[in-house]
């Protein structure tokens, strides 16, 4: 999505609001603190307006993880959501390199099962999934 012209596309846009509210030392903890809000609030106002750059439409890439009890999540019914689901053996690989001794908890599997739930909750709708090997 970045690579299109009519779209503005944020990339974890949370995290850093999700290390200042756990505490987690993760790789490039003071980095990720220092280059976004930390205040979620002030995250999500900016989530929920149109692209400042003036594209026509905004991606934003969410990890469920990040999406703790802290972090308010009534906002996601105001904005197109879209799951995109990895085989579990493919993220556990992938994140391991990063994180020794990930736990289901921190890969995010138990959350995006309970956002999944709750968008369909929130919007009455059965949804279409699409397996991609």
């Amino acid at each position: 999505f970045a690579q299109r012209e009519d779209f503005f596309a944020i990339d974890e846009p949370l995290y850093a609001a999700y290390l200042a509210a756990t505490g987690l030392d993760h790789p490039m903890r003071e980095e990720v603190i220092a280059s976004q809000p930390t205040d979620p609030n002030v995250v999500i106002s900016t989530l929920t307006q149109p692209p400042s750059d003036g594209a026509a439409n905004m991606y934003q890439k969410h990890m469920t993880q990040h999406m703790i009890d802290a972090i308010p999540r009534v906002w996601m019914k105001t904005v197109t959501n879209v799951f995109l689901l990895r085989h579990p053996a493919r993220v556990i690989s992938s994140f391991s390199k990063k994180y020794e001794n990930p736990t289901l908890h921190d890969i995010g599997f138990q959350k995006q099962i309970e956002l999944y739930i709750r968008k369909l909750l929130w919007e009455g709708l059965q949804d279409i999934v699409r397996l991609n090997q």
